[in-house]
């Protein structure tokens, strides 16, 4: 996991360049954001495809009308309005863990398509991550200090340094890349997966097979960590709802 600048370097001051010129100084790793934010876009290729199989629909139109959803949260709001119409409750709550690792994924996508880059000659074999919020907010900060009168700016007890928060960046090395990658590529199985579960065609050929195939297909699942986890956490939440004492319809006046 990637670590916060502050855990791994104490000595002070921070040296820290935010500059995307980092990236083509470290080539190694910046081909391996390439490779996580690739299998990442395989991932909402795979998602499409799922919605594709979920509605037994003819493939071209209905990807592109997935395709034409930008939004990462609205795509996973439109498969969930179909699984919703079309799963079995057992496997909508399947599709559940599912889409919980998708969304993982996903947010990590966004913090490497999105976040600041950066380097220091104290970590150097590492590349930086920022978000850009953060550093947004340090320079509204010395924004409005600067457009304060000249008597409230000397008296205020201390004036913004215009620092980035170290707790705020994140260092990532070689091996938190690999990690990230074997992640996504795990995730891709999971989907890959789920849309052999929901695949009409299964039911019309599990004769074929020596054992239903529906079968393996969980066993698969099962043995992918993140599902197994995340299906666990669902069916957790389950069991805390149904033991929730009912909430009454009326309240007593006070």
């Amino acid at each position: 996991m990637p670590q916060p600048l502050s855990s791994i370097v104490k000595d002070k001051p921070y040296e820290v360049t935010i500059n995307p010129d980092g990236l083509l100084q470290k080539p190694n790793l910046a081909n391996l954001v390439a490779v996580a934010i690739g299998w990442s876009s395989n991932i909402e290729y795979a998602l499409g495809l799922v919605l594709v199989t979920m509605l037994d629909a003819n493939v071209k139109p209905a990807f592109a009308m997935f395709s034409a959803i930008t939004s990462a949260a609205a795509q996973r709001s439109a498969l969930s309005s179909a699984a919703e119409a079309v799963l079995s409750p057992d496997d909508l709550e399947i599709f559940g863990a599912v889409l919980a690792v998708a969304r993982t994924t996903s947010e990590q996508r966004n913090k490497f398509a999105h976040g600041l880059w950066g380097t220091s000659p104290q970590v150097p074999d590492a590349l930086l991550l920022v978000s850009p919020e953060h550093i947004l907010g340090v320079h509204a900060q010395q924004t409005h200090f600067f457009s304060l009168p000249p008597d409230l700016m000397m008296d205020l007890d201390q004036w913004p340094s215009g620092e980035i928060d170290p707790t705020k960046i994140f260092v990532y090395r070689e091996k938190d890349f690999q990690n990230l990658i074997r992640d996504f590529e795990q995730t891709a199985t999971i989907v890959a997966r789920f849309r052999d579960l929901v695949d009409p065609r299964l039911k019309r050929y599990e004769k074929c097979f020596p054992e239903p195939p529906r079968d393996e297909i969980l066993r698969q699942l099962s043995n992918q960590r993140p599902f197994a986890e995340a299906l666990s956490r669902i069916r957790e939440r389950q069991k805390k709802r149904q033991k929730a004492p009912p909430q009454s319809l009326q309240q007593d006046d006070p």
